[in-house]
């Protein structure tokens, strides 16, 4: 039973509506926001530890994450309940992880040795732990060992559980929680659900009940995928509440990282909406003004804004001193990747 009085959260809609509410503070521009709770998804060793480590990484030194801004540095705490202390060592050594001293670990020896849960004891040693941390992203790797739930297709066990977690913030509001997941097994004759086109459907298949994708703020997807050449390709993907989640295409390198693929670095960190604009831009020639590819989109200043903030973080564009946009050239790369191709066919505005 609740401990608040209805009147606590009870409001009128003028009230609603009038009411100065605190501003959203992004973690990762455009992907994280500090204060959620989400879902990082996929079959068993795709890689998501190991992409958990890259963003406790950028996050820590405020570095760039699969192409995404963070705003600042970071104190990440990561309970790896499957990875054992000496398998995290090995694995920070051959990826050539940057260790900062706003990054820790909770990791147990064994299974039977890991003292965090969402219920009794175990949830007040992870109250004291967060107490001692107090992180800005708090990740669970893998949310099944720490929720000890026996029947993960019950709506309301799972409910139930994600209002345990949701304790875990009362003395850190804004602190944001990443829940590492699994899909479900595919079924014989099942077709394969693409993350990178249809990433609604793709979620559909997170193991257990809906409910924990229906009472989190996004799922992000980690997912093998054949690409066109025949060849493998990874997809992170998914969906969010308040924003869209791009579909980016990765490639693994020999130190166990990911990275962008070369191919399409940039193009694809952007919704369709972004990329309309991206390819709007690569239209007006080597250089343009602002105010012009504004009204050449149809007059959203933000939007366009965002996009060319992206493509200078990216090293693509450079402004001048009059404020002219310049297509930045790098001989490192062909003119077709740095500079986008208007389509043939006329775009439509959304």
């Amino acid at each position: 039973m609740s401990s608040h009085h209805w009147s606590e959260n009870f409001h009128s809609a003028e009230e609603l509506v009038s009411k100065a509410f605190p501003p959203t503070v992004p973690l990762i521009d455009g992907l994280l926001n500090a204060g959620e709770v989400g879902l990082l998804v996929g079959v068993p060793k795709v890689g998501k530890s190991r992409l958990v480590i890259q963003l406790a990484e950028a996050l820590c030194n405020g570095r760039l994450f699969l192409g995404y801004k963070v705003t600042g540095k970071f104190r990440v705490l990561i309970a790896d309940l499957e990875n054992t202390p000496a398998m995290l060592q090995d694995r920070y050594n051959r990826m050539e992880v940057s260790i900062t001293d706003q990054w820790y670990y909770y990791a147990p020896q064994t299974l039977c040795e890991n003292a965090l849960s969402l219920q009794g004891d175990g949830l007040k040693q992870l109250q004291a732990m967060l107490l001692e941390v107090h992180p800005d992203l708090l990740v669970i790797d893998t949310w099944r060992l720490l929720s000890g739930i026996l029947d993960e297709n019950r709506a309301g066990d799972i409910t139930n559980a994600l209002i345990e977690l949701s304790r875990l913030r009362v003395d850190n509001p804004q602190m944001a929680i990443l829940l590492v997941h699994h899909l479900r097994k595919q079924g014989v004759g099942r077709v394969h659900t693409s993350l990178r086109t249809d990433a609604h459907a793709w979620v559909e298949g997170v193991s257990g009940s809906h409910a924990i994708v229906g009472h989190t703020e996004f799922c992000w997807g980690l997912d093998s995928e054949i690409g066109r050449n025949g060849k493998e390709v990874m997809v992170f993907g998914g969906v969010a509440r308040n924003h869209e989640v791009p579909s980016l295409l990765l490639e693994g390198e020999d130190n166990l990282r990911f990275r962008l693929a070369k191919s399409d670095s940039f193009e694809s960190t952007l919704t369709d909406a972004q990329r309309e604009i991206w390819t709007l831009a690569g239209s007006m020639g080597d250089s343009f003004h602002f105010n012009a590819l504004v009204s050449k989109y149809g007059g959203n200043r933000k939007a366009v804004s965002a996009v060319l903030g992206k493509a200078r973080d990216q090293g693509l564009l450079v402004q001048d001193a009059a404020k002219v946009w310049h297509f930045a050239p790098d001989p490192a790369e062909t003119q077709e990747t740095l500079k986008p191709v208007l389509k043939t066919q006329a775009l439509s505005k959304k």
